[in-house]
């Protein structure tokens, strides 16, 4: 999470929970890029383990492509492996969770920054 773009990505997923209410233990798709990212220096990752990162790279950083001569490949991966992705990809959200990363008890006055708005965690 040292670098800016990856650390970004982590906590615009976390936010993105808590405006839908989804749970926030699961681990983000920034964190399962660092964990295969470290499980790609140690074994060669092919079939749908290399699917799964490519489908976790675009969906936390989008916006910064991997590289040239992989961007085609990516759709491929899906098409191949695509169930198995999923498998993966629901497996690896939950053991790589938090089990302490959990929204607590928000006390909130009706106003962000300053200016009143309609929030849900207003007190009544």
């Amino acid at each position: 999470m040292g670098t800016e773009f990856v650390y970004r990505a982590h906590a615009r997923e976390l936010l993105e929970r808590v405006a839908v209410g989804a749970d926030l233990r699961l681990a983000t798709a920034a964190e399962i890029c660092l964990l295969l990212s470290q499980v790609s220096l140690r074994t060669p990752i092919h079939g749908a383990g290399a699917g799964l990162y490519f489908r976790m790279w675009r969906t936390a950083f989008g916006d910064h492509p991997s590289t040239a001569e992989l961007t085609g490949d990516q759709s491929a991966y899906e098409q191949l492996h695509g169930a198995r992705i999923d498998e993966l990809e629901t497996m690896l959200r939950s053991k790589a969770a938090d089990p302490a990363r959990q929204l607590g008890d928000i006390t909130c006055r009706g106003l962000h920054h300053g200016r009143p708005v309609a929030c849900r965690f207003a007190s009544r």
